[in-house]
């Protein structure tokens, strides 16, 4: 973990120098995948440790899965200290008492799975400090093709006490029929907005936009009953955030077709879960294709929201090597005040590519992107760039 003052220096009072090493449990590994800070300014990190040398599952003629997980939760205190009060000295590891996946049909019968596993991809805090994550566990064995074994999993939100006790665990509607939850936004008080990867295990070809839900769950995991769960297609696993108004704005790319190039389409819900009309084109924005992740790296492109409701959507210009914010209006037209003509883009002398992968309006207006940049001297080594910029009319 990396530290900041605001002027972009190291902060001293952050770890050794503004740099906190995260140490996996002893024998395991550890695969940090979200970050979040509570209202007490701690910061919670979520990720996935596996033991070392563990045993994996096996189909039928012994292929290998991958070896069981656990999920993991660490709490730091502001300085990056590890947090005495929350688990284990600071981290938490569990399954949440979810089964050992049994094996089911087709030619891997028999096979086995040794224990149950889970992983965490997302951490959120929600108002009364509480930590809460998504991802998934493994319910069964299974197969795409003959002898070829995979994990089905499914997905799971999850809140936690204050001192790391497990509280609640769900997988119910609307979670369900959610394969992975890939995120958690803070949604006032102590409610969330899930959002979940419903792409098929086993695909069978075709365009490659899947669908992907969102739900506003309370306290307890269970669906809020003024917002109906929503289901959008994009390519991959889209990105969302929130607007001051509690509108979910969902920004991700989009097949428009085989022979037509890949768009970044951003959508905008109502506070019920429909689509908003008064947004883009009967909910949906299309931007130009200069915004287009470059190909090294296709992925949904960030997006984060100012105090006037206006997207700001995070990208790569491929001409440029460097990255690109694009703004719209709070009605989804491209927002021609900001930068030339709706777009800010910055580049990197010693980049081959760059692309924004998260993006953050701060307390005073100005947008935070960070991302990785693909250099031209050490193409297996990329390097993080942070830009701040201040946000313009």
């Amino acid at each position: 973990l990396l530290g900041f003052e605001k002027n972009g220096t190291p902060d001293p009072s952050f770890g050794s120098g503004g740099i906190v090493t995260l140490e996996p449990p002893a024998g395991k590994t550890l695969d940090p995948t979200d970050v979040a800070i509570d209202p007490a300014g701690r910061i919670l990190i979520s990720g996935t440790a596996s033991t070392i040398g563990a045993p994996h599952g096996t189909g039928l003629l012994g292929e290998g899965v991958p070896s069981p997980s656990r999920a993991v939760v660490l709490r730091l205190l502001p300085d990056g200290a590890p947090d005495p009060a929350f688990g284990s000295n600071g981290i938490v590891e569990t399954t949440f008492g979810f089964p050992t996946p049994p094996v089911v049909g087709g030619t891997i019968a028999e096979g086995s799975y040794p224990e149950p596993s889970a992983e965490a991809l997302s951490i959120a805090a929600d108002a009364t400090g509480h930590p809460i994550v998504t991802g998934s566990w493994a319910a069964a064995l299974s197969s795409c093709y003959p002898a070829s074994p995979i994990l089905i999993t499914k997905a799971f939100v999850a809140r936690f006490g204050l001192s790391g006790n497990l509280e609640t665990v769900s997988t119910a509607p609307p979670i369900d029929p959610a394969r992975r939850g890939v995120s958690l936004i803070p949604a006032g008080g102590e409610r969330v907005l899930f959002q979940g990867d419903q792409s098929e295990p086993c695909p069978r070809g075709g365009p490659f936009n899947e669908l992907s839900s969102l739900a506003l769950l309370s306290s307890s995991g269970t669906a809020e009953p003024s917002f109906a769960a929503a289901t959008l297609s994009y390519g991959g696993v889209p990105r969302a955030a929130l607007d001051n108004r509690g509108r979910p704005v969902v920004s991700g790319w989009r097949e428009i077709g085989f022979e037509s190039p890949i768009r970044t389409a951003v959508t905008r819900l109502r506070t019920n879960g429909t689509l908003d009309s008064s947004f883009g084109q009967d909910g949906v924005a299309m931007l130009s294709e200069r915004t287009q992740p470059p190909s090294f790296v296709q992925k949904a492109q960030p997006v984060a929201i100012d105090a006037s409701n206006r997207p700001i959507i995070g990208g790569g210009l491929a001409s440029l090597a460097g990255f690109s914010l694009t703004r719209l209006t709070a009605r989804g037209a491209l927002d021609t005040r900001f930068g030339s003509n709706g777009i800010a883009a910055i580049g990197f002398s010693a980049a081959a590519a760059a692309e924004v992968d998260t993006l953050i309006v701060n307390g005073a207006g100005k947008l935070i992107a960070a991302g990785k940049l693909k250099l031209r001297n050490s193409p297996e080594a990329p390097a993080i760039a942070i830009a701040r910029y201040v946000p313009g009319s």
